[in-house]
């Protein structure tokens, strides 16, 4: 779509949110807490995703909550002002992580092999989850 909304701004939202404004939608990126955005990232890519964001004239909006989504309508509230963010056609929601490893148990006796990587094992830096994915793709 060309309006996006992006609820979350950590690491993959931002990313996200670069990404979508790098092939012209007009985004806003949503972060709860009054922090900075993508902390997780290592020092010079948070800075080299920064810059771009700031090039693509991302819509950065720290300390905002969601307060509703309407029709094509965000209504957000920054510091105790109600902003609406109409024609929005896309939404997506990029807010913490969940470990989940139920597919793992049901496919167990269906292959020879079941390698769990990532944050399918517990909630860890997604650097370190490339790594887990090379390690097991050496032992195939």
């Amino acid at each position: 779509g060309k309006n996006f909304v992006v609820l979350g701004g950590g690491l993959t939202g931002a990313e996200v949110a670069d990404h979508m404004a790098f092939y012209g939608s007009n985004v806003y990126l949503i972060k709860g807490r009054n922090m900075e955005i993508a902390t997780e990232a290592p020092a010079n890519v948070r800075h080299c995703l920064l810059e771009d964001m700031k090039e693509r004239n991302v819509n950065v909006m720290v300390g905002t909550k969601l307060i509703a989504i309407k029709d094509n309508t965000v209504v957000v509230n920054k510091n105790g002002e109600i902003i609406e963010l109409p024609d929005i056609e896309t939404i997506v929601m990029s807010k913490g992580n969940v470990c989940n490893n139920e597919l793992i148990e049901e496919l167990k006796g269906e292959a020879k092999e079941v390698i769990a990587i990532g944050d399918a094992q517990k909630i860890k830096d997604g650097y370190y989850n490339i790594y887990e994915g090379f390690k097991a793709g050496l032992t195939l």
